[in-house]
């Protein structure tokens, strides 16, 4: 078992943000497949992965609450998810 950081949520509801912020990326990795890192701006970050369809752009500004993309099971996975992972900067 690889190490892995964040955690695995299964659902098929659209994934809304946890707390208001700016989109810094929206990328695809092999392991995380299409992903995003949201810069809240108050030392803290969070990225999401394995989306099926990504519903923001780098740059955006987001509230919480806002929808950000569908779940799916881009990347290393084997089910329909999202990853989550909270960082704390510095």
């Amino acid at each position: 078992m690889h190490h892995h950081n964040g955690f695995d949520i299964a659902t098929s509801d659209t994934i809304i943000t946890t707390a208001p912020g700016i989109i810094e990326k929206v990328e695809y990795s092999s392991k995380l497949g299409k992903y995003i890192i949201i810069n809240h701006q108050n030392g803290f970050k969070t990225k999401y992965g394995h989306f099926d369809k990504v519903l923001v752009f780098s740059g955006q500004l987001v509230l919480r609450g806002q929808p950000i993309g569908l779940p799916g099971s881009t990347g290393l996975s084997t089910g329909r998810h999202v990853h989550y992972e909270v960082w704390k900067v510095g």
